[in-house]
């Protein structure tokens, strides 16, 4: 909340706007009680000379358990050390203004104890917070506390006071009312060296954070991206070898980027050790078999097959739809592959020869996982018998299969820990999952839908009311998901109670989406902190239906629910859009298309309380929607996301209030950018304008001077017009005109040779009496020199004609 200490909060931003010319303003940026100092900040503003001061605060006591009180005297700033002692921590500040000039304020520290908060002083240390005169940000760890206080003076050279320098005691503590989690106590992260987590499919495995902070690219995996979009603009060349982490990474972007990038295989097959490859959005031709055969693969997942039936017939198939599927594979692996392969995906709708299992089984002998889904099961190929096949499997994905019976012959499967079978329709409506109670091994269930279910009453998908039909219980199942699934909650809480060792339930657009079990983590809609949770698992696994629920949850929070949100959760909301934008990957165009739209159209964003407490933001969140914008790479996203821009554009000028400025970098962006969809027809004249001329109402004069020098941005306004209409060519001229007129006559860096020649330009074009006292405006800022460069014969020839026809026309 912010507010000066007054309702409870996670964070509370105190901010001194300004301080009336009074040396005895008292100033109070104090945190509620049980709360610590967690930043100091300090940002210049247009109305503050030495800028605005901001603490943060978080909570480490009980507020009925905690006594706060400010010092005895105000600190002397000698440089000696003030401020709060023992187990006293710094609760905040009054500030008192010494110098009315220049406003340079004393700190006065407000100290608080409480016997749940112990520090330990033998371990503190000392750290400068500012420079004179200069903005500065200093923030602590969650384990850490500010006690101790010393300051000095800064003066001028005439002896004035212009500021002060703070450093401050910084010490851990011990709280038992809110006790610290640090790394070391924490939960360890998801192993990755065996078993299930081991992921042989080349994905990352997932974990659902506590936390609702979505999850961040490690520097490996930027780099990782930076490296491929460099092999794609051809601004890197390989002269070096990967190891096999790296290249595997490294190709995997190349192939996000555009599966075309399998034809790269050829040339970068010495300089990559791939032994992973996901090619199921590739389109692979018999000139690329050899090419991937020199790789010594782990992993294969393969896509589209048929253009390869000619190539890899099966001649015991009279109807010619079947594919050899041992034989591609034994001409794609040479013989380390087939000895080392763990992980095959072999799925689609293409059809396979007889008893190809029985074969595959012999040529990888080692396989551990397996992707079949969307096959068709028949009287050729039969689920029992291909459970058989392959006894060893950990993981198998059987997801969007037809013609299933039931599970009968999955018992085979005794090492089984991950099944996934997504949109499985089972004929058998009794007993059709038991033998899922034999799989002792089993940690990982996906029995989710991709088409949400349009009725309770007749239902396909109403699948854990079928395992508990059944009576399955799983002994060691730890995470189901069943999200888009008919399921209810007291069916959910029967689910739970049967398995003991479930820690994850995904219960996502289901009727218990807004239900809330405590004894387990159940991902759904029924929170803030569950829509982000969810979002992440939904992004991290591809599920681009689900992301679309969720997004679709956070329009509703802040198209209708804004006002029942605290200031961390839209903190918390924010950030996820921003996530979504600036990692998520080219497969999430939709999902990011919606955080365009809630931007864009939610209330929200028009309200004065985001203007208030959020506006400081906006310049860095309209910037990253136009770059990701402007980089998406479908045709019909960008057509759909352009207007929108528009929209958050509009939004970002409007969204300033008077006293405030847009920082001069973002307005001069905002500007440029306007301009630019303007001049590609992304955007109309009138939305362009609209903008152009708000920005133009709030600029301050400095502001102006710093447009006024941009000629390139004067030069492509005048562009503008050749394309406008003649009432949008009117506002033009009037808008170009005025930032050259308001430029600064003592800058002597002005070129405004340059300039003249670009306005004459126009003017022999459109002769119009408006252009005409931009160049007189021009005339008088020159030099000597300047003019005689400008004002040639053939100059003043043409300015003469354009008066004598002018004064024709007026006779006339």
């Amino acid at each position: 909340m912010y507010s000066q200490a007054t309702i409870p909060s996670i964070f509370l931003f105190a901010t001194l706007l300004s301080i009336a010319f009074c040396a005895d303003i008292d100033f109070a940026l104090i945190c509620d009680k049980g709360y610590r100092v967690s930043a100091i900040k300090r940002a210049k503003t247009a109305y503050s000379l030495l800028g605005s001061l901001t603490v943060e605060c978080e909570q480490i006591a009980l507020g009925e358990s905690t006594n706060c009180a400010p010092q005895q005297s105000v600190p002397k700033c000698t440089g000696l050390l003030e401020g709060c002692t023992g187990n006293t921590w710094l609760g905040g500040f009054h500030v008192y203004l010494l110098e009315n000039t220049t406003q340079a304020a004393v700190l006065d520290p407000v100290c608080c104890s409480s016997p749940s908060v112990q520090i330990d002083s033998g371990s503190c240390i000392n750290d400068q917070l500012n420079t004179g005169t200069h903005d500065f940000s200093h923030s602590i760890v969650a384990d850490l506390v500010y006690r101790g206080w010393q300051c000095w003076h800064q003066y001028d050279k005439k002896a004035k006071l212009v500021d002060l320098l703070w450093k401050t005691e910084i010490c851990p503590f011990q709280s038992s009312d809110f006790p610290v989690i640090t790394r070391k106590t924490d939960c360890e992260e998801c192993s990755c060296e065996c078993g299930i987590e081991q992921c042989s499919n080349g994905a990352s495995p997932v974990k659902i954070h506590p936390a609702s902070n979505m999850v961040i690219p490690t520097l490996f995996q930027l780099a990782s991206k930076a490296v491929a979009q460099g092999i794609d603009d051809r601004k890197i060349k390989m002269k070096f070898i990967l190891d096999t982490e790296s290249s595997n990474a490294v190709f995997r972007e190349l192939l996000n980027l555009y599966p075309e990038h399998i034809r790269s295989l050829k040339e970068l097959r010495n300089r990559l050790k791939v032994d992973k490859m996901d090619l199921r959005k590739c389109r692979i031709d018999k000139e690329d078999v050899p090419n991937i055969q020199t790789s010594n693969l782990r992993s294969l997942t393969l896509g589209e097959l048929s253009q390869l039936r000619d190539e890899f017939p099966d001649w015991y198939d009279g109807s010619n739809k079947s594919i050899n599927i041992v034989r591609l594979l034994h001409r794609l692996m040479n013989r380390n592959s087939r000895k080392m392969m763990t992980h095959l995906g072999i799925s689609g709708k293409q059809e396979f020869g007889m008893s190809w299992e029985k074969h595959i089984t012999k040529l990888l002998p080692n396989l551990l996982s397996i992707e079949i889904s969307s096959k068709i099961f028949h009287e050729r190929f039969q689920f029992s018998k291909f459970c058989i096949a392959f006894p060893n499997l950990q993981v198998l994905d059987i997801s969007f299969t037809t013609g299933l019976t039931n599970l009968k012959g999955i018992k085979q499967l005794k090492n089984l820990q991950k099944l996934t079978m997504r949109d499985v329709r089972l004929k058998d409506k009794e007993d059709g999952y038991r033998e899922l109670s034999e799989l002792k091994h089993l940690k990982y269930l996906d029995v989710s839908s991709k088409i949400k279910p349009t009725g309770y009453a007749y239902n396909p998908h109403r699948i854990i009311a079928a395992l508990l039909a059944d009576k399955v219980r799983m002994q060691s199942l730890e995470f189901v998901n069943c999200s888009m699934t008919s399921v209810m909650e007291h069916e959910l809480r029967g689910f739970i109670q049967n398995h003991p060792k479930l820690e994850a339930v995904v219960a996502i657009d289901t009727e218990c989406e807004k239900g809330s079990i405590h004894e387990i983590n159940v991902l759904n809609n029924s929170s803030v902190e569950n829509i982000i949770k969810s979002l992440e698992y939904t992004l991290l696994t591809n599920n681009e239906a689900l992301s679309k629920h969720c997004m679709f949850h956070i329009f509703k929070l802040f198209e209708s629910d804004h006002e029942k949100l605290q200031d961390s959760e839209i903190d918390d909301c924010l950030k996820t859009l921003c996530h979504v934008l600036r990692h998520g990957s080219k497969e999430n165009s939709v999902v990011k298309y919606s955080a365009f739209h809630i931007f864009a159209e939610a209330k929200f964003f028009e309200t004065n309380r985001f203007i208030a407490f959020f506006s400081s933001e906006v310049p860095a969140i309209t910037t990253l929607f136009y770059r990701t914008g402007r980089s998406m790479k479908y045709k019909w996203v960008t057509k759909y996301v352009f207007p929108l821009l528009v929209k958050i554009f509009e939004r970002t000028v409007n969204s300033v209030t008077l006293g405030r400025l847009i920082p001069t970098k973002h307005l001069n962006f905002l500007m440029e950018e306007t301009i630019s969809m303007i001049a590609d027809r992304h955007a109309t004249p009138r939305q362009g304008l609209r903008i152009l001329e708000k920005s133009d109402r709030l600029m301050s004069w400095e502001q102006y001077q710093v447009i006024s020098r941009d000629s390139e941005m004067i030069v492509k306004l005048f562009k503008l017009v050749d394309d406008s209409h003649f009432y949008y060519y009117e506002r033009i001229i009037d808008l170009a005109s005025k930032f050259m007129q308001k430029g600064n006559s003592d800058d002597y860096d002005y070129n405004y040779v340059r300039k003249f020649n670009l306005v004459l330009q126009y003017f022999k074009e459109v002769p119009q009496l408006r252009v005409l006292k931009v160049l007189r405006h021009l005339t008088g800022m020159m030099s000597e020199n300047q003019l005689k460069e400008c004002y040639t014969e053939e100059v003043l020839e043409n300015l003469i004609a354009y008066q004598i026809a002018k004064k024709l026309h007026f006779c006339s």
